[in-house]
């Protein structure tokens, strides 16, 4: 029997996070993030779902109901037995969460400043974000990474140190996916071009 796959994802800031759930979406895991769960709540308050604004709410949840508060309201939402990508995480208590509960396996996703944030500002200027600057990325990346946040807050750099692989972006988009399909191959004893 080929064990069940469960990848947390844990990264910074336009480090091509989106780019492996994308892949493995196309591979027909199941997808969640932890975003998702705090944009709800923000649109339940009637929240402007900005990034400032859903740091400050998944803290004041954290804060409210546990650290891993968010990933035990995820993991509520599996609904079936395929295999899953988990994206966002953000705090250690997370990880330990997932760890315990669904067998995760965390990979850490880094990038170069620079590159990240050309990213940024690519991806900003697509969705017509005029509040996107190298300025609001800086600050953005500070308080991503635990600047200024206490045990509950924000703790990306905390997150990759607890991480089971760190696969650095800082080429193309297809050695990232080749990067991601090794780690699993190696791990589950999987086979990613046959899907088994």
């Amino acid at each position: 029997m080929i064990e069940k796959i469960v990848i947390a994802l844990v990264g910074e800031i336009a480090s091509g996070k989106g780019i492996i759930v994308d892949h493995l979406r196309s591979k027909d895991f199941e997808v969640h993030s932890l975003s998702d769960i705090v944009r709800e709540e923000a649109a339940k308050r009637g929240l402007e779902p900005t990034r400032s604004t859903l740091q400050n709410l998944g803290n004041v949840l954290r804060n409210t109901y546990g650290s891993d508060v968010l990933a035990r309201r995820t993991v509520d939402k599996i609904v079936s037995s395929q295999n899953l990508v988990i994206d966002g995480v953000r705090n250690p208590h997370e990880i330990f969460h997932f760890k315990r509960e669904i067998n995760a396996s965390v990979v850490g996703v880094i990038a170069p400043y620079d590159l990240r944030l050309q990213r940024y500002l690519q991806r900003a200027s697509k969705r017509r974000e005029d509040t996107a600057t190298a300025e609001s990325f800086r600050l953005a990346d500070l308080r991503d990474h635990g600047k200024g946040e206490n045990n509950t807050g924000q703790q990306v750099q905390a997150c990759l140190d607890l991480s089971d692989i760190i696969i650095n972006n800082d080429s193309t988009i297809n050695v990232l996916i080749m990067n991601i399909d090794r780690f699993i191959s190696i791990r589950y004893r999987h086979d990613p071009k046959t899907n088994t």
